[in-house]
């Protein structure tokens, strides 16, 4: 793990009015809590006959949904993308295998992690995972971009006094547009701890989600 400080782009200029400018791209944060959640994880199987492969990864999705519905899971909240492709292991027959990715939508948030534990428990071979989301992002989103302009603003100054100058007012905001941005998330792995007799559920704690903002900001500049 390491860091890497970039020096931020300043740039002066000189309006038609002749009055003189400075620009700086401010960004900054904010965190909200999720308000839905996705698991997600893959059912692989394996055989030397690619329909036997399918038959086998259907099973082990049925069985999945069958365990699904005693949490009232709506079949409609489970969605799967399966593929057959060839394998040739070392000294071993040339064979296929399936992979299945599926992802489970919570009903709630809190109840994410009894899903997770019911695929961790269902012979799925990838990892689950839960994707946890800030669809409703307004209000976090307008924190983030206040300190945007804030660290914009405190760069402006920063340029501006260097050079024996002072930061005037502010001219212009340009923001990137909101519908253009993916919905925050934060993935959390899932992993059953093992205890006398089997598993048990970890302790999950949700994370919150952090929404990043980044605003283009011109200053006029005074002598």
């Amino acid at each position: 793990i390491f860091s890497v400080e970039f020096v931020r782009s300043v740039t002066f200029s000189v309006a038609a009015s002749g009055e003189r400018t400075v620009t700086v791209t401010g960004s900054g944060s904010a965190l909200g809590p999720p308000d839905s959640a996705v698991v997600q994880t893959s059912i692989v199987t394996r055989d030397i006959v690619a329909a036997n492969a399918s038959a086998k990864n259907d099973a082990l999705f049925d069985a999945l949904k069958v365990k699904l519905s005693a949490l009232e899971t709506k079949t409609g909240a489970i969605a799967s993308l399966v593929s057959v492709q060839q394998y040739r292991p070392a000294a071993e027959v040339t064979g296929y295998t399936a992979t299945r990715h599926v992802t489970i939508t919570a009903d709630t948030v809190a109840n994410a992690a009894h899903i997770a534990s019911v695929a961790s428990q269902s012979g799925v071979e990838g990892i689950v995972a839960i994707r946890y989301l800030l669809r409703d992002h307004a209000a976090a989103s307008r924190d983030a971009l206040t300190n945007a302009l804030n660290d914009a603003e405190h760069a402006a100054r920063e340029a501006v006094m260097s050079k024996g100058l002072h930061l005037g007012v502010r001219r212009e905001v340009v923001v990137p547009p909101d519908d253009l941005a993916p919905v925050p998330y934060n993935v959390v792995p899932f992993f059953l701890v093992p205890v006398a007799g089997g598993f048990k559920e970890p302790d999950i704690r949700i994370p919150y989600v952090t929404v990043h903002a980044t605003a283009t900001v011109t200053y006029a500049i005074k002598p």
